[in-house]
């Protein structure tokens, strides 16, 4: 049996083969990681041993994420500009925001050598050699692309792209964020990033948060959906010892802070089988119902959309396009457009519109209270309970 087809037929993580089909997802619309719309999502499987959520890796699927990562562009929105995170007193960067919870979680010394795992244009390393200056950073993409911009940022020593498999190194740190859910082989990646790492070296990995986010479930190139016990399980099977994780430390998202022991930790018993299937069934039945609403709200007014993320260009692709704007709390945004429409500061809104809040419910309940205080004119629309 080829690789392909070993991956199509087991469990990304433990490698079962018992895995469920949920024919309910056909027909699912997609959005690619960048904020387009794509014309499926793909269809689900959930593995019966351990519970993990995974898409088909059907021949559509690889030829879809094929065509996704060639037009791949990142916070066009923004500018490039990394995207801000409006949790805590104010806003700040995402990689700041997990900076500063790794740093409280396990103090890093003066000197060392960090590797950024998919480094996409380098925000990560830019926060990251601002907190550590003499640390010395590498960034890694497949591609050679990113080479020249990222090697011109302060602090960074070297540039690896190709095989992951093919690199080589010897680190002190290594970041995956946002990177764990599009790969093939989560747990064959993390265990060579494993053998990069001296002993004693940590790991830090961010992935959405499947459990309290359905939006995670359209992003068509998202090849696995993590709960946090998920994630802390592919730490575990890829020989790592837990230090600390979280579901807090970024809103909708979740995190692992692994450490490289001297030895491999020993395989994990059987993981006994998490929520995926109901948690796939549940989100799956709200997006729907989701759609449905904002459909009769775009039938009633002229609607826009809060925010520029996966949701909101979800949304717009399931309401055909009957959106009039977005609107967005980053003020790098305002006055660029998305899909086409412009973007709106909040007090910018036309009288009369409504906006939609496209984000699980108790997210967008504290946006909600957030812009009332502010904006007590502006007409905000709730999405269903979850």
């Amino acid at each position: 049996m080829s690789n392909k087809r070993q991956m199509e037929s087991c469990c990304l993580l433990c490698g079962s083969g018992g895995l469920k089909d949920f024919p309910e997802s056909r027909g699912l619309p997609g959005v690619t990681s960048d904020s387009k719309p794509w014309p499926r999502a793909g269809a689900f499987l959930v593995c019966r041993r351990c519970g993990h959520v995974q898409k088909h890796l059907s021949h559509q699927w690889l030829a879809d994420i094929d065509q996704i990562y060639t037009a791949y562009e990142m916070y066009t929105a923004s500018g490039g500009g990394e995207q801000a995170v409006f949790q805590g007193e104010a806003p700040a960067p995402r990689s700041v925001r997990l900076l500063e919870a790794l740093l409280a979680l396990a103090p890093l010394p003066a000197t060392g050598r960090l590797l950024d795992v998919g480094c996409g244009n380098g925000a990560f390393l830019r926060s990251f050699g601002a907190r550590r200056p003499e640390w010395e950073l590498y960034g890694y993409e497949p591609q050679a692309n990113r080479r020249e911009s990222i090697l011109a940022l302060p602090g960074v020593k070297g540039f690896l792209h190709g095989p992951i498999e093919e690199l080589t190194g010897d680190f002190e740190a290594v970041s995956m964020l946002h990177v764990i859910e599009h790969l093939l082989d989560p747990v064959q990646t993390l265990r060579k990033v494993f053998s990069m790492l001296r002993p004693g070296g940590l790991l830090l990995v961010q992935a959405p948060n499947l459990a309290a986010n359905p939006f995670d479930l359209p992003v068509t190139d998202h090849c696995s959906h993590f709960t946090l016990d998920m994630l802390e399980y592919a730490a575990r099977l890829a020989g790592f010892d837990l230090l600390a994780s979280s579901d807090a430390w970024i809103q909708k998202e979740v995190g692992v802070l692994a450490l490289r022991p001297e030895r491999p930790a020993p395989m994990p018993e059987q993981h006994a089988s998490g929520p995926g299937g109901e948690l796939l069934s549940r989100h799956l039945s709200w997006l729907k119902t989701f759609a449905g609403q904002a459909r009769e709200d775009a039938a009633r007014c002229a609607l826009g959309i809060f925010g520029t993320s996966n949701a909101a260009t979800w949304l717009t692709q399931e309401l055909n396009g009957n959106v009039q704007f977005f609107v967005d709390e980053d003020p790098r945004r305002h006055g660029n457009t998305h899909l086409g429409r412009p973007i709106l500061a909040p007090g910018d809104v036309p009288p009369g519109c409504a906006v939609y809040l496209a984000f699980p419910r108790n997210v967008a309940e504290g946006i909600h209270k957030r812009m009332g205080r502010t904006y007590p004119e502006l007409r905000l629309i709730l999405p269903p309970a979850t």
